[in-house]
C-alpha cells in the first residue's frame, strides 16, 4: 500500500494505491486519522489505485468516518477502483462516503444527476 497526502484548501486529499487488507488497515486508519486532524473541512479519498480491499480496511474507513462526523467534518470518496466499489456495493456502504442524498456525485461527476458504473474502469457515467 502507498499513501499520498495533499492539502487542497480546507480539505486533505489522500490518494491510496495497492492492497488494503488486515496488514495495512491499521496504517490506513492512523494515516487518515492524522490527516483528519489537519483538515479543517474533512477528507477526500482517492481509492482508484486500490487493487484489493477487504472488510478490515472497510472497518478502518468506517471508524475514521465516524470520527470525522463527531468533529463535524466529512470523509468523501472522490474516486474508487472496481475492487473498492464491489466491496462498498456488497456492504451497502457507498452512500456513507458520498454527500447529500447519497448520489455518487463526487466520483468523477460534475452534477447531481444519477450515475451508474461504466465498465471495469471504476468510473461512473450518467444514466
Amino acid at each position: 500500500m502507498t499513501l499520498s497526502v495533499d492539502t487542497v484548501g480546507d480539505r486533505v486529499v489522500v490518494t491510496v494505491s495497492g492492497e488494503l487488507d488486515l496488514e495495512s488497515a491499521q496504517v490506513l486508519q492512523q494515516t487518515l486519522s492524522d490527516a483528519l486532524d489537519h483538515a479543517a473541512g474533512g477528507l477526500e479519498l482517492d481509492l482508484a489505485g486500490v487493487d484489493f480491499c477487504d472488510c478490515s480496511a472497510l472497518n478502518a474507513l468506517l471508524r475514521v468516518r465516524h470520527r470525522a462526523l463527531q468533529t463535524s467534518k466529512s470523509l468523501i470518496l472522490c474516486a474508487t477502483s472496481p475492487a473498492v466499489e464491489r466491496l462498498l456495493d456488497l456492504t451497502s456502504t457507498l452512500p456513507l462516503f458520498t454527500t447529500g442524498d447519497g448520489a455518487a456525485e463526487h466520483l468523477a461527476a460534475p452534477s447531481k444527476a444519477a450515475y451508474t458504473k461504466a465498465g471495469r474502469s471504476g468510473r461512473f457515467r450518467r444514466r
